[in-house]
């Protein structure tokens, strides 16, 4: 199939839509630029490999090297590895300073403007494109992500790459479709092992495939198969997940709110706490997206020629062998877990629902057996009677997958603003079909389009204001060094929340204390000790109760966390007024 047959028709808009996504790629590389080191480096970017943490102290513990990185990440974090195992070698090359750890977030989000408008051109759409590439530029969630040493701007990145190399695994010859779901299969691979939330991006795709565009033929597409060798491969990482959800969900359980927040141009506001939003505004928001969203999905696009399927499928041999790989790798992992149960009791249940995960690979062979035999494609040509069409396939991605997370939530919350990102490229497609399709009159057009990048601005805006932490140890630690001096004690309790203080305070400086502080102090009894401590996490009494014979000279506080030094009663404590009276308190 020809290139031109996924391609509008020629016009005047083609010679100018370059030029308009240049203009997006440099707004949207403006916003996620400035600003980017300011903000303080919290617990979640301090998993980033590479950062100097103290042995035994700190949570996580230090990622130097490739087996500790892996290992760490799936003992105490709620995601895969694979994130962190492309952040390894940048860190070594570029350093752990928060513009090194930040920039590739930075540069893979504003490359994700230029895939949106790729893919929206692929389906034939080409002023929804460079329209969505605008949104997902100015859009306020996107870019507070972007600065952020974390995995969701990559997830999003992936997930339209991969979207793309589907699209382009129906065009072309043989060995365009060939190359095309090579590099599709290892995007997808990519992005199941850089977040749990990429196994709904899959499922859309599956549905995709088997809904179309192709012509019933009574034989599985070969995109099907690959696709069901992929998630084979990645099933393992299926056990690696439940064995990570036993840690206590920070989400909001109110599943309708946060449906509604998707919605709403992907939490377009923050909560409105800045701009002083009404919530009725944010209602009226809500259903005006609704609206777009729906006249979107009633969009007829231009019919286009369905693909020859010129390439092969997957071999056979090699999915199953797969399969039984996968299953060997997770019965594996179940061994290695129960042989840790009597370490860790809390291991006892997620034993058993990992065994239990042995089967997806067998559902994989079964299901690989009944597309071959053409059993389902029959089922689906008596039901659905032709084709969907490509537009379907920006359908299935903005809304299947939130479904499925939606459905989940009620048992364990899982839909936040971070972790619907991924999906949300499809959802401002969508949306921007919606509003040119609404308004035929070029003056009616663009007054649309102005509304939705004011509400954008405003969503921008209010995310601007918002901190990336609540707790601000970058401010903390300016205040601190000024008033510390080389050899004193820290005496700190082991605790994620305390970590990141690591970054700012270097450990060959000052001596950190996380347990035994009544022997250290004993040992030292002239020494001057510092008490970290949070707002709404104070220092347990094993941490305070040593400094009995010690009082209190400096007070500083931060956002969300202070530390308190304290001298013997013995010392002198001339000028400490003056000492007291030049703290800041910062809240």
């Amino acid at each position: 199939m020809p290139d031109e047959d996924f391609a509008v028709k020629p016009s005047n808009f083609i010679r100018i839509a370059p030029i308009l996504v240049f203009v997006a790629l440099v707004l949207g590389a403006g916003l996620r630029l400035s600003g980017l080191c300011d903000h303080t480096v919290d617990h979640n970017e301090i998993y980033v490999p590479g950062i100097r943490l103290p042995e035994d102290m700190s949570i996580p513990g230090p990622r130097l090297t490739l087996a500790g990185t892996i290992t760490s990440t799936i003992a105490i974090e709620c995601h895969p590895p694979g994130y962190y195992l492309l952040m390894l070698p940048w860190t070594r090359c570029f350093g752990t300073s928060p513009l090194a750890i930040r920039l590739p977030s930075a540069i893979i989000d504003v490359a994700t403007i230029l895939l949106i408008y790729l893919l929206g051109a692929r389906l034939g759409l080409r002023s929804v494109g460079v329209l969505g590439s605008f949104l997902w530029a100015t859009a306020g969630l996107p870019v507070y992500l972007a600065q952020e040493a974390r995995m969701y701007s990559l997830v999003c990145f992936l997930g339209v790459l991969a979207t793309i190399l589907l699209v382009e695994s129906y065009r072309g010859g043989r060995s365009h479709q060939q190359r095309a779901l090579g590099a599709y299969v290892i995007v997808i691979l990519a992005g199941l092992s850089t977040s749990h939330f990429f196994w709904p991006v899959l499922i859309a795709h599956m549905l995709y495939v088997q809904f179309g565009p192709v012509p019933f033929n009574h034989r599985a597409a070969p995109q099907a198969q690959w696709q069901l060798f992929a998630m084979a491969l990645a099933s393992p990482l299926l056990a690696i997940a439940i064995f990570q959800s036993g840690r206590p969900s920070y989400l909001s359980p109110d599943v309708w709110l946060s449906v509604q927040a998707y919605f709403r141009l992907l939490y377009v506001w923050y909560g409105g706490e800045v701009l002083k939003v009404p919530s009725w505004l944010g209602g009226l928001v809500s259903l005006g997206c609704v609206l777009l969203l729906v006249v979107g999905l009633l969009r007829r696009p231009r019919q286009v020629r369905t693909a020859n399927q010129s390439t092969t499928g997957c071999p056979r041999w090699l999915l199953y062998a797969t399969a039984v790989l996968a299953f060997v790798s997770i019965e594996a992992f179940a061994w290695i877990t129960h042989q840790r149960q009597s370490e860790f009791t809390w291991l006892a249940p997620r034993t058993g629902a990992i065994v239990t995960c042995g089967i997806i690979p067998f559902l994989v062979m079964v299901a690989d057996f009944v597309t071959r035999r053409g059993l389902f494609t029959r089922w689906l040509e008596s039901c659905v009677g032709a084709p969907l069409g490509p537009i379907w396939l920006i359908i299935f991605l903005a809304v299947v997958p939130v479904g499925l997370l939606a459905l989940v939530s009620i048992a364990i919350p899982l839909i936040a603003g971070r972790t619907v990102s991924i999906f949300a490229p499809y959802l401002m497609l969508i949306v921007s079909m919606g509003a040119i399709r609404l308004c035929q009159a070029r003056f009616a057009r663009g007054l649309a389009i102005v509304l939705l990048f004011s509400l954008n601005t405003a969503g921008f805006l209010e995310y601007r204001e918002q901190p990336h932490s609540p707790t601000d140890y970058k401010e903390l630690a300016a205040q601190v060094v000024p008033k510390a001096q080389p050899g004193d004690l820290w005496f700190i309790f082991r605790h994620w929340a305390t970590s990141p203080i690591f970054y700012y305070l270097d450990p060959d400086r000052y001596t950190f204390v996380a347990r035994e502080h009544a022997q250290i102090l004993s040992k030292q009894p002239g020494a001057r000790v510092w008490v970290l401590g949070f707002e709404r996490l104070p220092p347990p009494t094993r941490v305070t109760d040593p400094l009995n014979g010690h009082h209190r000279l400096v007070h500083v506080e931060a956002r969300g966390i202070y530390a308190d030094l304290y001298v013997p009663v013995s010392v002198d404590t001339t000028g400490k007024a003056d000492a007291e009276d030049s703290n800041v308190g910062l809240r």
